[in-house]
């Protein structure tokens, strides 16, 4: 066995980095059962983002809570975080996170970036994976036309679920 054991270090430090080399492995790791749409723009109106938070509550979405980021270099950033059950199994809930920075003087929110996600499940159930698409495809027409399509960056991509 001693003889075995510094041959047997360096193989298991190569499969512990792959993850962080950007290998992906299925030895690794699970497979991508998670799904996510990031949406992105620079400056939206406070009531804008009230506007939408609206319109997702009209889809079913509850707000989970607002906080805020107790950073000093990021005063005033705020992350609202709705959600919406899908059925009463736990993983069946689309989350959809709202974070930007709160400028008070111009009533306006910057850097507004929209996770909407289910990082679990949401690209092997049918009805999640449409949820996430169709709330996806309203905050983008949304934000399109509040601040114009070019100024709105969209993702769309598979992820992993929390513990793999």
């Amino acid at each position: 066995m001693r003889k075995l054991a510094p041959a047997l270090i360096p193989i298991l430090a190569l499969l512990w980095l792959l993850p962080l080399s950007g290998c992906q492995s299925q030895f690794i790791r699970g497979e991508k059962k998670g799904y996510r749409i990031i949406l992105k723009t620079a400056s939206v109106s406070l009531d804008q983002v009230a506007e939408l938070e609206s319109m997702l509550a009209g889809r079913g979405y509850k707000q989970a809570r607002e906080r805020q980021i107790p950073e000093k270099s990021r005063p005033n950033q705020v992350i609202d975080d709705l959600l919406l059950r899908m059925s009463s199994n736990p993983h069946h809930v689309v989350y959809i996170a709202l974070i930007y920075g709160k400028d008070l003087k111009s009533q306006e929110a910057r850097n507004l970036s929209i996770s909407i996600n289910n990082d679990i499940e949401g690209a092997v159930v049918p009805e999640i994976k449409e949820e996430i698409d169709a709330a996806g495809d309203l905050v983008y027409d949304f934000l399109s036309a509040a601040v114009g399509k070019e100024n709105v960056k969209q993702e769309r991509f598979l992820t992993y679920p929390p513990w793999d």
